[in-house]
């Protein structure tokens, strides 16, 4: 996780940087949030329904 605006070079990795953690935490349940409803939840076939 870089800052593009004050490191261009993306030399200096933020992910573990203390100030970073809620921003990092928002990204990882953006991400989960978005596979979840990506993922297929198959439907059971119920007899006799």
């Amino acid at each position: 996780m870089f800052d593009l605006q004050e490191d261009p070079a993306e030399v200096n990795n933020l992910w573990q940087d203390p100030a970073s953690q809620e921003l990092k935490q928002h990204l990882i349940l953006k991400t989960l949030f978005a596979k979840m409803g990506k993922e297929e939840l198959p439907m059971p076939r119920i007899w006799g329904a």
